[in-house]
């Protein structure tokens, strides 16, 4: 039996088997880092792009160019981590995907993914 062009015996021999799963310390990390590391990473982030933003902002930095594009850069870093990082985070930690939830939704976050990952390597060069 075949399904989309792979047989059963080799779809299934490639799958790491369910008792063997935690058996793994690299899957065992992985999960670790994913659940708390992630979230703190996100945290701090937002938070310091926010301060950034607050400071480049200001009276005295308003004048300066690169004050703008510093600016810019700490907005798509934040959209970067809220879109592609907290994905991958509420997945490991509360098993809910977002692009699961309805067409409309992964269209939306696979277009804000891409273009906040973009924006952010336009904004590196400068």
């Amino acid at each position: 039996m075949t399904t989309e062009g792979v047989t059963t015996e080799l779809a299934t021999s490639a799958v790491v088997p369910e008792q063997n799963y935690r058996t793994y310390w690299q899957l065992e990390w992985d999960a670790y880092l994913m659940n708390y590391a992630a979230g703190v990473i996100i945290f701090i982030g937002v938070l310091g792009n926010l301060l950034t933003i607050g400071v480049m902002m200001s009276q005295d930095f308003r004048r300066s160019p690169s004050s703008l594009v510093l600016s810019a850069l700490a907005l798509a870093d934040t959209g970067n981590l809220v879109t592609g990082l907290m994905r991958w985070w509420l997945s490991y930690s509360f098993d809910l995907a977002i692009r699961d939830t309805s067409s409309a939704a992964c269209k939306t976050h696979m277009f804000f993914t891409y273009f906040f990952g973009h924006l952010k390597n336009v904004l590196d060069m400068t």
